[in-house]
């Protein structure tokens, strides 16, 4: 959504009677986006100088012209672009997988890859997060509010204490269909080591998509799973 908000002519000559707003796609990096779209007109009341632009596309310029009516026609066009922001990626998810396998220091999931929605898929991580086991926490979708945007490695986690840590990233291009991954196999993905997990430990598993476009970042996350003691109760 778009709010649009302009001024009446300085020379209206005559007294206005309605404005004309059009708009139309003109740039998008979400390649489902036709541009140029086609162009879409709205009247306004003479007094009704704003336009709320709704079902837009997220990460789109939208080139739009407003022009004011009297007796006599309509004057001077005055034009602007008005950039949508991006959305967070969706998971093809139907429900959470159960762990495809586990050993006393890893576990292996299912990684499906995520659809942008106004800019593509810039990068994939895997998180691992230690929890208390007393608290009760159960699988659900998280929002932007809920992600991790600042990466830490498993050290840069330990030396600030900080229970959340990048174990893996991984590119777009790396995951073009569901992959199995195994979490703590010691091996390193782009900088971030995917440290064995302690069976002593409990954990949360967070599968998250990033988009970039012109400097905007947004997140999504899922919680893949949540194991309990690895030594103790074997499966999730």
């Amino acid at each position: 959504m778009v709010f649009l908000k302009w001024e009446e002519p300085v020379e209206p000559n005559g007294l206005i009677t309605q404005y004309e707003i059009s708009y139309q796609s003109i740039e998008s990096s979400d390649p489902s986006v036709n541009v140029p779209g086609q162009r879409r007109t709205v009247s306004k009341l003479r007094n009704e100088t704003y336009h709320m632009f709704s079902g837009l596309h997220p990460g789109t310029t939208y080139l739009v012209s407003v022009r004011a009516r009297t007796s006599k026609g309509f004057g001077q066009t005055a034009l602007t672009e008005i950039t949508t922001n991006i959305s967070a990626p969706t998971f093809d998810y139907e429900e959470v997988p159960s762990p495809v396998s586990e050993s006393e220091n890893t576990i292996t999931v299912v990684l499906r890859p995520a659809v942008g929605r106004g800019a593509p898929v810039s990068a994939y991580h895997v998180v691992v997060v230690e929890v208390d086991g007393s608290r009760q926490v159960r699988r659900r979708e998280l929002g932007p509010q809920d992600c991790f945007p600042v990466p830490l490695s498993h050290s840069e986690a330990q030396a600030k204490g900080v229970p959340n840590y990048y174990t893996a990233e991984l590119a777009p291009d790396s995951l073009p269909e569901a992959s199995e991954f195994t979490v703590g196999d010691n091996h390193t993905y782009n900088g971030y080591w995917n440290s064995p997990l302690d069976p002593s430990k409990n954990y949360l598993i967070y599968f998250q998509a990033a988009s970039h476009f012109r400097g905007v970042r947004d997140l999504t996350f899922l919680v893949l799973f949540y194991c309990l003691q690895l030594d103790v109760l074997p499966h999730c």
